[in-house]
């Protein structure tokens, strides 16, 4: 794909020992690899994600900074991850069930049709009764079939989304920087030897 019909979608997430435990539920009493995300970091990364399209590429950018919390980051992704992960597993349950239930009930729906047209077709011998049943019946037999069909033609959008969405943010590729506080350039260093 061209990466004028590809967008890119960062997000960004700051991290030090001091705010690491701000992104978590700081009531849950499992180890910090198996916390799980507070609200705040939820909201902020559906917000983020919330352009996104099929095509797009989701991808995190942690900022540490400070060398030493670069082990914070795995934990803090770990979680994110996991959490989709769980996400993924109750969404793909409820699009099995909403299959099951769209394909039973078109099934039922056929079957009063059938029954329907195999007892319209012995109880009516006389022909006006005949054609003015049949007009009734074919009207019948679309308001039945016509909510499961829709369904199953048309509502299957926001699911695969959503489960394209989820699927990109557990495979989305994490981008660690090292943000150093008071790093002074190069060059700035060496003019600050050179007068001193």
């Amino acid at each position: 794909m061209t990466e004028s019909l590809t967008r890119r979608i960062s997000i960004f997430l700051s991290l030090n020992e001091e705010n690491v435990y701000n992104y978590f539920n700081q009531h849950d009493p499992a180890p910090l690899y198996k916390w799980q995300l507070g609200n705040e970091i939820l909201d902020y990364i559906t917000s983020s994600i919330s352009s996104a399209k099929r095509s797009s590429l989701i991808q995190f950018k942690v900022i540490c900074s400070r060398a030493a919390d670069i082990k914070f980051a795995d934990a803090l992704m770990h979680a994110v991850k996991r959490h989709y992960m769980v996400k993924r597993a109750i969404k793909r349950s409820k699009v099995d069930r909403f299959k099951r239930r769209s394909f039973k009930i078109l099934s039922v729906s056929l079957a009063i049709v059938v029954a329907l047209q195999a007892t319209y077709s012995y109880l009516f011998t006389n022909e006006i009764l005949h054609e003015t049943f049949h007009n009734g019946l074919e009207v019948l037999t679309w308001v039945i079939l016509w909510k499961p069909i829709d369904k199953l033609i048309f509502n299957w959008n926001p699911f695969l989304k959503e489960l394209s969405t989820m699927d990109k943010l557990i495979t989305s590729e994490v981008i660690v920087i090292e943000k150093h506080k008071n790093k002074i350039p190069a060059s700035e260093l060496l003019s600050v030897t050179m007068h001193a």
